[in-house]
């Protein structure tokens, strides 16, 4: 009991430190192996107190740190995780890659780079720089990324001759405004996150913020925030100062 409790205490002080990191921390190299094999005995440990002591306080004590150190691992690995799938970006059009990564990770990274780099010369291409950075394979080293070959050249239309008479006139385009955005108010701290092309925030409990409602989404889906309009959807239909009546 007094080993699990003393990797439970290194779990929750990593868990501090990932928090703090706008970057993945350094982990112990057996990481993920130990983390598992520490919980595995928890979860055993607590199987044979409940068949022999069910209502014991020794048993209530297991269980309550096992549920603590559950909790403790899941928030590690979502921090962590959302730094990796957010560094996949610069990794594939930069070459930016964040350190201390483990072995596993280096090969998620390299795996999510490549589609991100495919969906940027599709959909993007003019964000790309003139040469896109190879991505990583599993081992650190660079690998080409393979490249959709691209469709045969048209022959340009003819050029229509150009007209001598004004053009009509007709009521000027409305402005645009920018999108709704809403209201959120954070429920636990979490790592630190985009809201604008170059500006990010860390996460506080409590903290009030305004976000675009595809952003927004993401946050409550994770359990991180609640909007503060109850009946505003996050489908960016509604702007934040609605009339709740």
């Amino acid at each position: 009991m007094r080993d699990s409790e003393d990797y439970f205490n290194r779990l929750l002080e990593l868990r501090r430190l990932e928090l703090k990191s706008r970057t993945p921390i350094g982990l112990p190299p057996d990481f993920y192996e130990s983390t598992r094999r520490y919980l595995q005995s928890l979860e055993e440990l607590l199987a044979a107190e409940l068949r022999e002591h069910p209502t014991s306080a020794r048993t209530e004590a297991i269980h309550q740190l096992r549920q603590r150190a559950v909790g403790a691992a899941r928030d590690l690995m979502e921090w962590r995780m959302e730094k990796i799938c957010q560094r996949a970006y610069k990794l594939a059009n930069q070459g930016e890659e964040p350190p201390h990564l483990l072995p596993e990770e280096h090969a998620l990274l390299a795996s999510l780079a490549e589609p991100v780099l495919g969906f940027g010369r599709r959909f993007t291409p003019y964000l790309l720089p003139a040469a896109a950075p190879a991505a990583l394979s599993a081992g650190g080293a660079p690998e080409p990324v393979p490249l959709t070959p691209a469709p045969p050249a048209r022959s340009p239309a003819p050029a229509a001759e150009p007209s001598l008479e004004p053009p009509p006139e007709g009521p000027a385009p409305p402005p645009v405004s920018p999108g709704p955005l809403v209201a959120l108010r954070i429920l636990r701290d979490g790592p630190s996150v985009l809201v604008g092309p170059e500006e990010s925030v860390d996460l506080h409990a409590e903290d009030l913020l305004l976000l675009p409602p595809e952003k927004a989404h993401i946050l409550v889906r994770s359990g991180h925030a609640e909007p503060i309009h109850p009946r505003l959807p996050l489908g960016g239909t509604a702007p934040v100062n609605a009339d709740p009546g």
